[in-house]
């Protein structure tokens, strides 16, 4: 069996897992990430830190970091309380800078947490979003005269129900429906063939020929977000000025193109760096000898890899991401077999409303960690004295309710990478 050698591992490429990979990278280390990346495709591109807590009382903050400061106050288990507010600073910073060189420049509003619409006409809080959205903050701030306009045969984005459901909030607000070029007759249109088909310029001169009879005299215009893939910035930037108007994305329904764009950004700015991927891998279930270098072994196209590494950082995720696995009576850790904190027993998993505000118990269910973020082992003492893990597969957290999943990925990340590299 063919080896590698690594300073360390990731496993999992999700946020996390791809942000650990980065912050390790510019460390000089030489990075391994292995695993599926398809969680990506299902961002809507905003970048959360926090903004609901606590949650069972649905209060909504606008400042992120006091609402840190209340978080950890009444939830010391939970993973920012480990991270601590400086590192979740640094790690964003670092995570914008990062995407910014990638060609996908993203808005924060400093301290505070920006009200973006979203494909279900509702609005969101969240800290920064791509530049290509964030006038849509400021339009719903003004009340700004707005005109939504949808693509005829794009799934995913109902121009009208986005209207609709502001309208009672957002006064002046209304909605068209544009063809895009080349596709009369069409039943479906795909939202990343578009965004691509944008990125050339006779393709914006036919869909501003378009749209602009649609939206003439509008204070601004918002389009489901399709304004290009690797040039978004560019892209909007020429629409605007060939509509003579003011615009902004919203997302549609994931999977979406703000994902993908996150996705692609990551492939092209770890391989500028030197980070070797095996995206399409899956690692075996292992067990590590806590003496001796962590030992894993790759199942990829060509064959299985053993990947020697000095440490390794689980990124897996939860159910969706495939780092734990619900069983008919447990919950389990599907790499390393590690102990899974969840309700004693399977009738407890959930409540009985199922919108109930405070969540389910079994949303809350993932690892323990010390204080380094090392997988705690049967015994109460860490599993490994170089396994780390970081991201949504970390107890004691509602990321999606307390809206701060990526505020949690990137500073466990960076947290976990600082500890994992100290170690090795």
């Amino acid at each position: 069996m063919p080896e590698q050698r690594f300073d360390l591992a990731v496993v999992g490429a999700g946020l996390a897992g791809l942000c650990a990979a980065l912050f390790a990278a510019r460390k000089g280390a030489k990075v391994l990430v292995a695993g599926p990346n398809s969680s990506l495709q299902f961002a809507s591109g905003f970048l959360d830190i926090l903004a609901v807590q606590p949650v069972e009382q649905g209060r909504v903050w606008d400042h992120p970091f006091e609402a840190m400061a209340a978080l950890v106050k009444d939830e010391p288990d939970h993973p920012y309380a480990k991270v601590g507010e400086d590192t979740v600073r640094r790690a964003m910073a670092r995570l914008m800078e990062f995407l910014a060189l990638s060609g996908l420049e993203y808005r924060s509003a400093g301290d505070k947490n920006q009200w973006m619409p979203t494909p279900a006409g509702t609005v969101k809080p969240t800290w920064a979003v791509p530049a290509t959205m964030a006038a849509g903050a400021e339009a719903f701030r003004d009340r700004t005269p707005c005109v939504v306009a949808g693509i005829r045969g794009l799934k995913g984005f109902s121009a009208r129900q986005v209207t609709e459901n502001l309208a009672p909030r957002w006064p002046g607000i209304s909605h068209v429906q544009a063809e895009f070029p080349g596709t009369a007759g069409q039943s479906e249109v795909f939202a990343e063939r578009i965004a691509r088909q944008l990125e050339g310029e006779a393709w914006r001169a036919d869909f501003a020929r378009a749209l602009s009879p649609l939206v003439q005299g509008a204070d601004c215009v918002a389009l489901p977000a399709v304004l290009g893939m690797n040039r978004p910035g560019e892209v909007a930037e020429d629409l605007s000025a060939r509509l003579a108007v003011p615009l902004f994305e919203i997302p549609t329904i994931p999977p979406a193109v703000p994902g993908v764009r996150l996705r692609e950004a990551f492939l092209q700015g770890l391989s500028r760096m030197g980070v070797q991927t095996l995206f399409k891998a899956r690692i075996l279930p292992a067990t590590l000898d806590p003496k001796q270098d962590p030992v894993l072994v790759a199942e990829a196209g060509d064959g299985p890899v053993e990947i020697h590494t000095k440490a390794v950082v689980l990124a897996t995720g939860r159910f969706l991401g495939r780092g734990l696995l619900a069983g008919r009576k447990s919950i389990t850790e599907t790499v390393f077999g590690l102990p899974v904190t969840q309700p004693e027993r399977r009738d407890q998993w959930h409540r009985i409303d199922f919108l109930d505000r405070a969540g389910h118990p079994v949303n809350r269910a993932g690892l323990e960690t010390d204080e380094l973020l090392r997988p705690l082992g049967p015994g109460g003492r860490p599993a490994h004295p170089r396994l780390f893990a970081c991201g949504t597969i970390l107890a004691h957290q509602d990321w999606v309710r307390q809206k701060c999943g990526a505020g949690l990925s990137a500073s466990t990340a960076l947290h976990a990478v600082r500890s994992a590299l100290d170690a090795a």
